[in-house]
């Protein structure tokens, strides 16, 4: 990692200090309120009056950390880059109301995904089915991005294991094929219709009754 002149070390010194959390990660200070040493008299072992600490920022907060993560971009620095990123990633919600920041955040996080992206990153996922009668090595990395496998049956079961870095999606495609009969062959036909509909008579109890007719059907095997 380079930095141009001593004001810009001096500088980024600076940014890193009043961005660093107790835990090391990226974040800015927030005023908490303090704990009257009364409050413990009522507190229960299983409920904290205070809560969990939400996952918030302020608008001023969160520009700031777009200018934080474009500066880390620019001189190169990726660990400090991520976790930047983590804690924008992490409070994204804010952009739903914020329209102001959406653009700023195009343009820093492009800057991070150019600076993140690896020319030598590879993802190894590997396929074999449930009964082993296929298995297969697929190695992607930025120039084979599409592969087409042909599995030899449909299995019961696929199994995936994936290593290395990047994303992949998966998709697939299943065709079949069974027996299909002719209408009309040489061998064997079938013939079937109504020869007759036999109506009931208008006084007799099935027509009071409202019984449907009754129909004759011919078939005719050959």
């Amino acid at each position: 990692m380079q930095v141009r002149s001593a004001t810009a070390a001096w500088a980024v010194e600076k940014l890193r200090n009043a961005s660093t959390t107790e835990d090391g990660e990226f974040g800015w200070p927030n005023f908490t309120p303090k704990r009257d040493a009364a409050d413990w008299l009522y507190e229960s072992e299983s409920q904290n009056a205070f809560g969990p600490i939400p996952c918030v920022a302020t608008v001023e907060q969160y520009r700031a950390s777009l200018y934080a993560l474009s500066t880390f971009c620019l001189i190169g620095d990726l660990k400090s880059a991520q976790s930047v990123a983590t804690f924008l990633i992490n409070r994204s919600e804010i952009l739903d109301n914020h329209y102001e920041l959406r653009y700023p955040a195009v343009t820093a996080f492009s800057e991070y995904n150019s600076m993140a992206n690896d020319q030598h990153r590879e993802l190894i996922i590997a396929l074999a089915t449930s009964g082993m009668e296929f298995s297969e090595t697929l190695h992607f990395n930025n120039h084979d991005s599409f592969y087409k496998v042909d599995l030899p049956s449909l299995p019961t079961k696929v199994l995936l294991y994936a290593t290395g870095a990047g994303c992949a999606t998966m998709q697939g495609r299943a065709f079949y094929s069974s027996y299909v009969v002719k209408d009309k062959t040489s061998l064997f036909e079938i013939r079937s219709g109504i020869v007759e509909e036999i109506l009931p008579d208008r006084s007799s109890i099935e027509a009071i009754e409202g019984k449907l007719p009754a129909i004759k059907i011919e078939t005719c095997f050959k």
